[in-house]
């Protein structure tokens, strides 16, 4: 649930940056309904039956869902920012992985943010204190702390998701943060100091105005007749007598 509301937040940040939501919506997604079973999944061993299935199949079912939403990180994986998002997925999955298909949770994390009843709680939980608890600084170890919105546990993975969702709807919406993750191809080359003169932005914005086609100032190519014309009159010149005076 938190992740979700950090993501809207993040959407919402797109307009306050000069950005377009507009142009998110117009983003063509591949394999969409496999991340809406994910969240359906999720949804259900969690919040709707979460009594209702033994601990080991919803330990199951828990690493169904994130194998799920690889695939559809995989399938869109052109998008920028993907790659945040994938990092963060993997940190929670091998974490959840090794952890018999729970997420490992800190109980002094749990305790600041309020839930510390969850760790006694016989139903299953996608977060939980767990004995021996393996990689336990993939696990939900940070905590927003009871009294404030949101407050609940999260993980590194948790954070690196939020980001890659940002870095995705900032450069995909046009927005001056996702502008400014963008690198000049000529850095690239070794050496190359980029040139932030006056006379070098003023040259830029000449070419700029000027129409497409051959430079303004290119030599203009010499007709050949009338090359012709001129080197006859020459002759004509010398041939001719001197006048009597």
């Amino acid at each position: 649930m938190i992740l979700g509301i950090l993501f809207g937040i993040a959407l919402l940040t797109v307009p306050l940056f000069r950005g377009s939501i507009s142009r998110i919506g117009e983003l063509r997604l591949s394999h969409i309904g496999t991340v809406v079973a994910a969240l359906m999944l999720q949804f259900l061993i969690v919040t709707i039956v979460p009594a209702s299935f033994p601990m080991a199949a919803a330990a199951v079912i828990h690493l169904m869902s994130y194998g799920l939403t690889l695939i559809f990180v995989w399938h869109n994986r052109s998008i920028p920012g993907i790659a945040v998002l994938v990092a963060g997925g993997l940190m929670n999955l091998t974490a959840i992985a090794a952890n018999g298909g729970v997420m490992p949770a800190s109980p002094e994390a749990l305790v600041l943010s309020g839930k510390a009843d969850l760790a006694n709680d016989a139903e299953f939980n996608n977060s939980t204190v767990q004995d021996n608890a393996r990689l336990q600084i993939l696990g939900d170890i940070f905590a927003i702390p009871d009294g404030y919105p949101f407050a609940n546990v999260f993980s590194l993975g948790d954070i690196f998701l939020v980001l890659g969702g940002a870095i995705i709807v900032h450069r995909v919406g046009g927005s001056a943060l996702g502008r400014a993750g963008k690198i000049d191809p000529r850095r690239r080359v070794a050496g190359y100091v980029p040139d932030t003169s006056d006379a070098y932005k003023l040259n830029l914005l000449d070419r700029r105005r000027r129409p497409p086609g051959p430079a303004a100032d290119a030599p203009k190519p010499i007709r050949r007749d009338v090359e012709t014309k001129v080197h006859s009159r020459s002759r004509k010149r010398r041939k001719s007598p001197a006048p009597h005076r």
